[in-house]
């Protein structure tokens, strides 16, 4: 299952920019006001799991990283610029 271009979490809305393979850039508002931007290397699961409330997440399910997993596989910026920045360095390192 592909991860959502867009996504409510916390009260924040984060909106898909861009996506090259298994790397995104997703723009995260707050009420429309505050905004900054985020690149993620999108995770995938391995194998199938169930979880104790009995959802099922399937193999291959596309998740937006963990905060445990920020500055390897996340990575925030306050502007659209930066943010492609190292989109496109992620995406041109892993071709």
């Amino acid at each position: 299952m592909k991860l959502a271009t867009e996504i409510t979490r916390n009260g924040w809305t984060h909106t898909q920019v861009d996506r090259n393979g298994d790397f995104a850039i997703y723009m995260r508002t707050l009420d429309g006001s505050r905004k900054h931007f985020e690149v993620i290397r999108i995770q995938k699961t391995k194998k199938e799991h169930t979880w104790p409330n009995g959802k099922v997440t399937l193999a291959g399910t596309e998740s937006y990283p963990g905060d445990q997993s920020w500055g390897r596989n996340g990575w925030t910026y306050m502007s659209l610029h930066a943010a492609v920045q190292k989109f496109e360095q992620l995406t041109q390192t892993n071709l």
